[in-house]
Order: structure tokens, then C-alpha cells, then sequence
């Protein structure tokens, strides 16, 4: 029964009684006292039930956030606006758009404008701003024509609108864009890190990677303050106090201060092991160093075996003898192998050449005290699970077969027969028995192993036995583990032609029930059904429904979405806020803006879902790094600046990327080239160009190939600067994408 509560004027009350039951398809954490809840999988309706399960508010919403700040965000009929803990929908706030709660105000669009509503809907910034965006650290981005600033919650203007993009406060620093370019400032304006960096990128450990030229990169620590400068071409963490960092082919090691322990001069430099040991080379000699710079092991081996200790052990070369040895350095024994890998589980694959076949190796195994355990007899192999179980294969003739063994070399059953008598009997089969190519190896997934061919022909081994698992143990008939995930322990299984998911435990995280399930990224993961898809949440509940015809993941936070053949953006709690009416979008990553393609035109958003651009242009190349962007109009090109000012309008052909201030064009058949301005500086009279490179390019006109400079003079370079030219541009390309054209 339906229960309405007095309410004032300004809140309508959408509470009613109700009896807890099973079944929503979504049901979220419980925050502020209420959880959010949708009743059907394939409809949009959204409500909320009480903890006890008592008390509901009405599923009536379009769309529904979770509380924040005691309040509810809410999309109900053709507009937004917001619950409060007692359920009751505040009537007097009906928006286009708007952001939940935070620090006590809500953003909040009326007409064209923007401002900020305390918990009882009266205006307490009135609306007056393009844009607005919630508080964070007592600032507000805002957005005045086409660039941000920051309001405190007075609503006075702290640091001006001068910015092309901007992120919210974390650890007081915001991450802005001006001029195509990136900094770091606090929350008075001051730079911390100066607007100068081609990107920053929020990494590890709340720390910043900083970009400048071609693959030069630098870190930051979370105050912003420079770690290790702009020089290095890889910065990685190891064991959460180590950066090793690589400058021109050599890394170093350095603490979170940028102190250096290692200086950049190893041309190899190895992970750091739980001993604080790392494998390095030298003089093209390897040896061993710690974690304080010191020479554990002199640089007089040949090459290492292992790149890291394992399990306190360690295989290095020296004058054509391959050595055991400990963390003490102490050689244990002299192996006469061609290669021996890590040890896992007290056990090391051990490498063999097949005197039979110089072509073909042999596999066996060794113990940590290097004692041969299984000789090297086997085609291929896997390490030892923790229950001493792994999988080995030969081959003969181009048959491969494959079996489970111990720890001693004895090949297990791979299920137990039971003959007339009651008498039990082994049976010993290879898994398979032919051509590789043409099936799917026996793999491990986590501690446990499966084979898999295709559909029924799929056999699932326990890791403690190597015995088939009978369908009560594991009841699917199909295992993949999924591809380019952030978790590594899912895999989809399947019955029936249908599927769900189970990680490495085998907990069934999803039932199989789906018709499919894609990549898990930013914590959501896309399944499909009935022909639509929808994404489960970080804990596997249905967190959007099923009503898109084809899905992206979400690489940035946002999913392309596509529904009746008309395409746009979702976030990663289900709001549009691109809406599905484009043939087309793109999203900008590095620049946060997306383009979307209409019949007619072109139109581009920010990340927040603010229309920036509704043009009539057929195409909009993008700005990818750069603080311009060519677009077409018909059948020619032009060129627009970041606030959409025409810099060239649309006349040639096709118009190439900035290089030295110089961008190529063509029309009619004829290149030339245009300024930093866009304006023609070398006359369109070729037949043939290039970007310019070191400060000159080459052309062809009227049969002959020559070299320019960037004034269009004719000039013989060197045979040394054509070489370094070459070397330029091909490193140029490595790391450029042209949408230009």
C-alpha cells in the first residue's frame, strides 16, 4: 500500500511502506540509510529501499544516483532534480542538468545558466556561469564563455576563468590546460607546476607522470613537487618505494624523492627481488647490486639465466659454466643446461637442446638445491602448481599429446574408470592427441588448469588431483579467460551457448545467462542480453540496463553506446550525456573533448557533457594534443583554433599536421605549404611533399626531387643531415597519429 506523507509546498513525498523481497536487478550499497535499487533489467525505472527493507521510495526515476551528502540525485520525467533522506522529491529544482550534492551545494543548469542550490532548493550562487561543476576542497570549477576558473562556496571568484580545461581539487592541486598546454596549480591559482607540459597524467601512488617532447617523460610526487625531470623514456614503480627509470637505453634506480641509488648507466637493470636484489649489467658484463647502490656480485658474468631471484635462488653464467647460487651468493651447483627459468613452487623448468632435433628443445626439472628431479624429456612445460601438479606435452611426427605429472616425473590419470568387477581403474590418456593448431593448449588459470577444443569437448582438471572435475565440481562446459582486462582472474564459462563469469577461486561472479560478456575495464564489465547490451558493476550487479544494440568498454571513465543505429555517451553510472543521436563519435582523450558526427555537421562536448561547437561542418579531424583542429566544409578543408575561431577557412583539399611551423597542403592536385598562421608561405606548386624535419623538407616539381627550406629555398643538405632527417621523422611517427586528413 501506497502511503503519502504531508509534505510542504516546495517537496513532494514519494515514500512508501514496503515488504523487503529478493530479486532487484541492480541493488546498490547502502549509503545515507538507502540503497538504489531497479526492479527490471531491461527498463530504466530506478527507486531506493531502507535498510531494514521497510521503506521504499517510489521506482518511478528515469535514471537515479546514490545518496551523497544526504540528497539523491534524479532524472524524473524530462528533468532533474533531487530526493532527500525522508523521500521526499524536491519540486521546486526541475533541470536539464545538474550534479549531486557535495560540501553542502549542488550545480545546478536554469535556462542557459548555471548556479548553486543548498539542501532546501534555494539558489545560494544564483545561476550566472556557462558551466558549473561540483565542489571539491571548497572550489567549484566554472566555466564563463569557453574557459574555467574556480568559485569558493560564497560563490566569489578565487582564481579567473582563464583556463581551456580544468580537473577538481585532489590533495588541494588541480590539473589545467592553457594554450594547449598542461599544469599544476593550488587552490589560490599559484602554479605549482608550470603550464608548460604537453600532457599529465594522474599515475601511481597519487603521483603525476609529465609529458614534453617525443617520449620524454618526468613524475611529479602528489604535492606536484618534481620527482625526476622531463629526460627518461620509461618510469616504472617496483616494490612501491623503487622508480626505475630509463634515459636513452639505460635505466636507473631512484627513491620517491628522486634520489639517485642507481644512476642511469645499466643497460640492463633487473626487478627488484623480496631480498632487495637486482640483476644489472655493465661493461657488457652482469652482476648484482641491492637497493642502496652497492655491488653485491662484481660484474664478471656472462649473461643471466633468470632476470631475478626466485625463491632465494638465482642462475648466472660465467665462462660458458651456468651457476646455481643463493642470496648469499654462494654457488649451490654447476648446471648442464641450456637454460633454466624461475622457480616456483621449490621447482625450476630446466632448458635442453634436442641432440635429435637441433631445432626442438627439451624440458625437465630441477629442485632448489639444483638436484635434476625429471629429466629434460619433455616438448614442452608449465611450472608446478602449489599442489606439485603441472602439465607437459612431447610431440612426434607433429602430434602433440599432453599430461598431467607430479613432482616426481609419474603421469596422473586424468579420471578414474570403474570396470564390471567395482574394481577402479586409471585411466591414462593424453588430453589430446593432435595437430596444436588446430585446438587450444592445456593452460593454468590461477592455481588450477584447464583444456579446452570447442564447446562440449572441454575438460576442466582439479589442481589437487589432475582428475577430470565431474560436473557437481564444475559445471560449465566452456572456460576462456578474458582478454585485455584489468583483472587477470576472470574468465567467462559457459552452458548452453550461454555465459557468465567466475575468477580464479571459482566463484561465480555472474550466472551464465548471458549471450555474451566483454572486457573488464574502470571497474565495469559489458554483458549482453536478448540481443542488448548493459555492465555490471565493480561487484558484478547489473549496474546498467540492457537496452544498447553495441557497447565500447569504459577505456576513460565513459562508454560509446549505440541504439537504433544512432550512437553517443554514457558514464559509468548510466547517464547520457552525449545524447544517442550522432552516426558517430570520437573521444578525445588527451584533450577531453568528443566529436560527434550528425546528417548534417559536426558538434564537440567537453568530458562533462557541455555542448561546446553545433557547427555544419561534415567532419572535425580533432585537436589531439594540438591547439587546432582542421574540419571540412563540402569538399575542402579548413583550420579552427581550441575556442573555435576560423584561422583558414575551408578552401584546399587536404591540409597536413604542424611541424616547424610549417603544415603541408594540397589542392588541385599541388602541395604547397602554410605558416604557424596558416597562411601560404611556399607557393602550392608541387607534385609531390613532405613534412618538414631539421628544418628543411623535400618536394618534386615538374620531374625533379630536391630540398626546401622553410623559406622555399632550394638547398643540397648533407648525406649526413638526410640520414639524421630520416632518423626524425621516424621517430616522429612512432609516437603521432595524423587525423588530419
Amino acid at each position: 500500500m501506497v502511503i503519502f506523507l504531508a509534505s510542504c509546498s516546495s517537496w513532494k513525498n514519494r515514500l512508501l511502506s514496503h515488504q523487503q523481497q529478493e530479486g532487484y536487478a541492480y541493488q546498490g550499497d547502502t549509503l545515507h540509510g538507502w540503497s538504489l535499487i531497479r526492479l527490471d533489467s531491461m527498463t530504466e525505472t530506478w527507486g531506493y529501499v531502507s535498510q531494514d527493507g521497510k521503506r521504499a521510495i517510489q521506482s518511478i526515476f528515469n535514471w537515479a544516483d546514490d545518496f551523497t551528502d544526504s540528497m539523491a540525485l534524479v532524472h524524473y520525467q524530462d528533468h532533474y532534480t533531487y530526493v532527500n533522506q525522508n523521500g521526499k522529491q524536491m519540486r521546486r529544482i526541475q533541470a536539464p542538468y545538474a550534479y549531486a550534492f557535495s560540501e553542502g551545494l549542488a550545480a545546478v543548469q536554469r535556462g542557459d545558466k548555471w548556479g548553486y542550490i543548498n539542501h532546501r532548493g534555494k539558489w545560494v550562487i544564483k545561476p550566472q556561469f556557462d558551466w558549473a561543476l561540483p565542489f571539491s576542497q571548497n572550489r567549484a570549477a566554472v566555466a564563463i564563455d569557453n574557459q574555467y576558473g574556480f568559485i569558493n562556496t560564497q560563490g566569489e571568484i578565487v582564481i579567473p576563468s582563464q583556463y581551456e580545461d580544468v580537473k577538481s581539487f585532489v590533495n588541494h592541486l588541480s590539473l589545467v590546460r592553457k594554450n594547449g598546454k598542461y599544469g599544476l596549480i593550488d587552490t589560490l591559482g599559484r602554479e605549482i607546476l608550470p603550464i608548460q607540459y604537453r600532457r599529465i597524467e594522474p599515475w601511481e601512488k597519487g603521483t603525476y607522470k609529465l609529458y614534453v617532447a617525443h617520449k620524454k617523460i618526468g613524475l611529479a610526487n602528489p604535492n606536484g613537487h618534481i620527482i625526476l625531470d622531463t629526460m627518461y623514456t620509461a618510469i616504472t614503480i617496483q616494490r612501491d618505494n623503487f622508480l626505475r627509470a630509463v634515459e636513452n637505453g639505460f635505466a636507473g634506480l631512484f627513491d620517491f624523492n628522486g634520489g639517485v641509488i642507481l644512476p642511469t648507466a645499466y643497460p640492463f637493470l633487473g626487478f627488484v627481488s623480496d631480498e632487495g636484489f637486482l640483476v644489472a649489467m655493465k661493461d657488457d658484463k652482469y652482476g648484482i647490486v641491492d637497493t642502496t647502490g652497492k655491488t653485491l656480485l662484481p660484474f664478471i658474468y656472462d649473461e643471466v639465466i633468470q632476470p631475478r631471484f626466485s625463491e632465494g635462488r638465482i642462475c648466472m653464467q660465467k665462462d660458458g659454466k651456468m651457476l646455481l647460487m643463493d642470496t648469499d651468493f654462494q654457488i649451490i651447483k654447476e648446471l648442464p643446461y641450456a637454460h633454466s627459468y624461475i622457480f616456483s613452487n621449490g621447482f625450476a623448468i630446466v632448458e635442453q637442446k634436442d641432440e635429435s632435433d637441433p631445432y626442438n628443445k627439451r624440458y625437465g626439472y630441477i629442485n632448489r638445491q639444483g638436484e635434476e628431479v625429471i629429466p629434460p624429456q619433455y616438448h614442452s612445460a608449465y611450472r608446478f602448481n602449489k599442489y606439485g601438479l603441472t602439465v607437459v606435452g612431447t610431440r612426434k611426427e607433429g602430434i602433440t599429446s599432453q599430461f598431467i605429472i607430479d613432482t616426481t616425473g609419474i603421469q596422473l590419470p586424468i579420471y578414474i574408470a570403474i570396470d564390471q568387477l567395482g574394481n577402479q581403474r586409471p585411466m591414462f590418456y593424453p588430453l589430446y592427441n593432435r595437430q596444436p593448431s588446430s585446438m587450444h593448449d592445456l593452460k593454468p588459470f590461477g592455481d588450477r588448469l584447464f583444456y579446452g577444443k570447442s564447446g562440449s569437448n572441454f575438460t576442466f582438471l582439479s589442481p589437487e588431483t589432475g582428475l577430470m572435475m565431474n560436473k557437481l565440481k564444475f559445471p560449465y562446459e566452456s572456460l576462456y579467460p578474458l582478454s585485455y582486462s584489468d583483472r587477470k582472474d576472470l574468465a567467462t564459462v559457459g552452458i548452453d551457448s550461454l555465459v557468465g563469469l567466475i575468477d580464479t577461486t571459482l566463484t561465480e561472479l555472474l550466472p551464465p545467462q548471458f549471450e555474451d560478456i566483454s572486457t573488464f575495464t574502470q571497474n565495469r564489465v559489458a554483458v549482453k542480453q536478448e540481443g542488448k547490451w548493459g555492465f555490471a558493476d565493480e561487484k558484478f550487479r547489473l549496474r546498467i540496463p540492457f537496452v544498447y544494440d553495441k557497447v565500447s568498454s569504459f577505456r576513460y571513465g565513459y562508454a560509446e553506446v549505440d541504439s537504433s543505429k544512432r550512437k553517443g555517451i554514457i558514464d559509468a553510472k548510466g547517464r547520457i550525456f552525449v545524447p544517442l543521436q550522432y552516426k558517430n563519435t570520437t573521444v578525445d582523450s588527451i584533450n577531453n573533448r568528443i566529436y560527434a558526427e550528425r546528417e548534417q555537421g559536426s558538434d564537440i562536448y567537453d568530458m562533462y557533457g557541455r555542448l561546446l561547437l553545433h557547427s555544419d561542418y561534415d567532419y572535425i579531424s580533432g585537436y589531439w594534443n594540438k591547439n587546432y583542429s582542421t574540419f571540412r566544409r563540402g569538399n575542402k578543408m579548413g583550420v579552427m583554433d581550441y575556442d573555435f575561431h576560423i584561422l583558414c577557412r575551408p578552401q584546399y583539399d587536404r591540409i597536413g599536421p604542424l611541424y616547424e611551423d610549417r603544415a603541408w597542403v594540397v589542392n588541385d592536385g599541388k602541395g604547397g605549404f602554410l605558416d604557424s598562421s596558416f597562411q601560404v608561405i611556399i607557393p602550392i606548386e608541387y607534385d609531390y611533399i613532405e613534412d618538414y624535419a631539421l628544418g628543411f623538407t623535400r618536394v618534386e616539381k615538374d620531374g625533379e626531387f630536391f630540398y626546401i627550406d622553410i623559406n622555399g629555398k632550394r638547398i643540397q643538405p648533407s648525406a649526413e643531415d638526410i640520414i639524421n632527417r630520416k632518423d626524425a621523422i621516424e621517430k616522429r611517427l612512432e609516437g603521432f597519429i595524423d587525423f588530419s586528413s
